[in-house]
């Protein structure tokens, strides 16, 4: 759907019209005292953000992301959207 140049101005777009704020995303996705423990859980939390979040994913936040897209409830062109993203680095 998109390649990767297509998915920074994609990512960048969204910013620009959606974004009013910006909060380094460890603090949106753990802003929990003791957040669960569950990675469902946590990829649901870090897809829910995207893509505010896109370019502060960590190796691992991006694998944990990956694991779970299928079972998060989000429209197609999000998921590859979030798929091109984690998987280009």
């Amino acid at each position: 759907m998109f390649d990767e140049p297509e998915l920074h101005k994609y990512i960048l777009e969204y910013r620009k019209n959606e974004l009013s704020f910006f909060m380094e995303h460890k603090t949106i996705v753990w802003d929990y005292k003791d957040p669960p423990r569950d990675e469902l859980w946590q990829a649901r939390r870090l897809a829910e953000f995207f893509p505010f979040v896109a370019f502060e994913l960590t190796p691992d936040d991006k694998a944990l992301i990956l694991r779970h897209l299928e079972k998060l409830r989000l429209p197609p062109e999000r998921k590859e959207a979030i798929r091109l993203a984690c998987e280009s680095g």
